[in-house]
């Protein structure tokens, strides 16, 4: 399905595009059939209720109404590829080395602090896995619901308002018809705020409730110079994921999510291509599938 949009969007073939409409409704009715018995009802019956209001509002054929169903296919397109991206960042060892830090003991705001920004570097290229990640390295340390929870949501929630490679994102500047290059400065100001406002509310509830342990109190470790050189090459490659985007936009001045599933496709085959890492490539690329 997403080889097919590809070859429509670039090409604009009649019978391609006929094929794709026919292509989605197989896979449809193919993943209807495996969910469950209420899931299933409330998919067909929504499905006919669509086609039946599209006809009613406007004469149209039914298989004009399949090919309705194409709207949000850019979406879906890029949610499939996007995940690919994670590939050169679980091979590299980045994030297990950050990772090991965060796990070592600190205050429970410097903790927050730490989990919050891990995420909001992340989960722009990783989407909700970066939450699966964290979690599975510092389950061992049986933090706090109370910390974990809005230190989760905050880390995560700061890509839904910036990144391009976040379906939120994407699908309203797509909607709106805005490119991301005019709406990069707002989102990055939002994130920001969102970051320094909910870390700023952490530790005043934190204080208040005074639960920081005096095992964590002596905490006064400086960073290693690994730890800063591997984070700032984690901003540097989300840096030029974004800024090859907003060249790309500007240049082509195709659809940016056309343009972020591409560059999801290409990046994690050129960096397999420079550094010849294949057995790790494969295997991440089967467990994809």
């Amino acid at each position: 399905m997403c080889l097919t949009y590809f070859v429509d969007y670039f090409t604009s073939i009649p019978i391609v595009h006929s094929l794709l409409s026919v292509n989605i409704l197989v896979i449809l009715l193919i993943f209807i059939k495996t969910v469950g018995r209420l899931t299933k009802y409330m998919a067909v019956g929504l499905l006919c209720i669509g086609f039946l209001m599209n006809m009613w509002s406007s004469p149209t054929t039914f298989f004009s109404n399949i090919e309705g169903l194409q709207t949000n296919l850019p979406l879906i397109v890029l949610l499939l590829v996007v995940p690919l991206l994670s590939i050169p960042l679980r091979s590299s060892g980045y994030l297990a080395f950050i990772l090991n830090f965060i796990k070592k003991e600190k205050p429970p705001n410097k903790t927050f602090l730490s989990i919050t920004s891990f995420l909001s570097l992340i989960t722009p290229i990783l989407n909700i896995g970066a939450i699966r990640i964290t979690d599975d390295f510092i389950r061992d340390l049986k933090l706090r619901g109370d910390l974990l929870a809005p230190a989760y949501f905050l880390g995560f929630a700061t890509t839904m308002v910036c990144s391009p490679y976040f379906g939120s994102v994407a699908i309203t500047l797509f909607y709106v018809g805005v490119t991301y290059s005019d709406y990069f400065i707002f989102g990055i100001t939002f994130t920001a705020m969102q970051l320094f406002f909910g870390n700023l509310l952490f530790t005043i509830q934190n204080k208040r409730n005074n639960t920081e342990s005096k095992s964590n109190s002596n905490f006064h470790q400086k960073l290693e110079k690994n730890l800063i050189a591997k984070i700032l090459k984690l901003l540097l490659v989300l840096l030029i994921l974004i800024g090859l985007l907003i060249l790309l936009e500007k240049v082509t001045r195709w659809s940016m999510l056309l343009l972020v599933s591409l560059i999801a496709i290409i990046a994690p085959l050129l960096w397999v291509l420079v550094t010849r890492k294949w057995s790790s490539f494969n295997s991440q690329i089967k467990e994809y599938f």
